[in-house]
């Protein structure tokens, strides 16, 4: 039996979901009151005043096969919103079944599922002192094979402050992970719970923490002050830039080319230029785009004019009208008009554009920005000149093109 934690929000409420719940529950012995138990309070938004159960504690233990049935049930739910599956790594139960895995990639709605797995090391020694039995190369092969088809949210955990774990070898932990490129990397530190068998041996793995809840740790016998600071600064950049999705194709590219060999280190690094410049509260969104860029520039890092081209590429296409420029060689008008005259007289790419939009050269000045990026329509990276014209059309998903320029 493997254990599943699911927490699930509706937009309607009970009543009105299909019959084929009823039915399901009927089938499953489940009445009504312990369907409740299982499930998230808000789940029955009519019975929420009455329902007392903690919502971060449910647990729904079901063998993988008859799961494969429930989801099919539950993905008949039109109301609801996202479904989070919290699994268990301990390789003595079975684990995220292939069978479960292959049903979702096919036939579940993308991002409806999101799994989240405690990882928590990939250090042996620290998963025994702790008592855990996991088998990360095993569960790397389970969770490529959610990546691959693309439908499941991933969220994985990691805890710094373990014991035995020292700074390298959480680096490798971080790293090891982060390479299996999940939607969120949630990095937690260890918290000396009372009652706990680390809280026991507090003194024999020299721990001291927090005097009060929740009891952080501050070090440990492999851990320095110091060591668990620098380990804070990374999980800052991680939720500013990797978590949050606002620079999605900025950091792939930093992460798989020049930061690849540890993308850790560059969060760690990036952590503490920021805090030597600025507060960690009160930035805005341009900020985060000139800080990392002002990072770069100060390293001396080689692809300036390729991170430029990313960023614009994620700062345009965010927003749902013109934004702010924040970089210095943007188009003014004139040069933009020149720009978009030439290209809707020589390229084909700018003619099937403004035939796919109904656009006019009036409505791309009105509705468009236009700025030079060394990018491919294929947003790899290129020495040729490109131009990305991001269209803000009203009520309707912002679009972007990249068009090569004219010789």
């Amino acid at each position: 039996i493997q254990t599943y934690r699911f927490l699930i929000g509706t937009k309607i409420p009970f009543s009105d979901c299909p019959e084929i719940v009823r039915t399901f529950l009927n089938q499953q012995s489940l009445h009504y009151d312990r369907f409740l138990y299982y499930f998230q309070d808000n789940f029955l938004n009519h019975l929420v005043q009455t329902h007392t159960c903690n919502p971060n504690n449910l647990k729904f233990n079901y063998d993988n096969d008859k799961l494969v049935g429930f989801i099919h049930i539950l993905k008949t739910f039109e109301c609801l919103e996202i479904i989070n599956v919290v699994v268990d790594t301990d390789y003595r139960k079975k684990g995220i079944a292939t069978k479960l895995i292959d049903y979702l990639n096919e036939h579940a709605p993308a991002e409806l599922f999101r799994f989240e797995i405690g990882i928590q090391s990939t250090y042996e020694l620290t998963n025994q002192l702790v008592k855990r039995r996991q088998n990360f190369e095993k569960l790397t092969t389970n969770i490529l094979r959610i990546k691959e088809g693309g439908k499941i949210i991933l969220h994985l955990d990691l805890i710094a402050g373990l014991p035995k774990e020292p700074y390298d070898r959480f680096e490798q932990s971080f790293n090891d992970v982060f390479n299996l490129r999940p939607e969120e990397l949630q990095l937690g530190f260890l918290k000396m719970l009372r009652g706990t068998g680390l809280r026991k041996q507090a003194e024999q793995f020299g721990y001291e923490y927090d005097e009060f809840a929740p009891y952080q740790m501050k070090k440990n016998n492999t851990l320095s002050e110091n060591d668990v600071h620098n380990i804070h600064l990374a999980e800052e950049i991680l939720e500013r830039y990797w978590n949050a999705h606002r620079m999605d194709y900025t950091m792939k590219y930093l992460v798989d080319g020049p930061f690849k060999s540890s993308p850790f280190a560059f969060m760690q690094q990036f952590g503490a230029y920021w805090e030597e410049r600025y507060s960690w509260i009160n930035y805005q969104l341009t900020d985060l785009f000139t800080r990392l860029y002002d990072y770069l520039e100060v390293t001396s890092f080689e692809d300036l004019q390729t991170v430029l081209s990313y960023m614009k590429l994620d700062y345009l296409t965010q927003s749902k009208i013109k934004p702010k420029i924040w970089w210095e060689d943007h188009l003014d008008k004139q040069e933009r008009r020149q720009i978009v005259t030439q290209l809707a007289q020589h390229s084909e790419q700018m003619m099937n554009l403004l035939n796919q939009y109904k656009l006019n050269l009036n409505d791309i000045f009105k509705y468009a920005m236009i700025e030079p990026v060394y990018l491919t329509e294929d947003l790899l990276k290129t020495t040729k000149l490109h131009y990305l014209i991001v269209i803000y059309l009203p009520n309707q998903p912002t679009q972007f093109h990249i068009i090569e320029a004219i010789d």
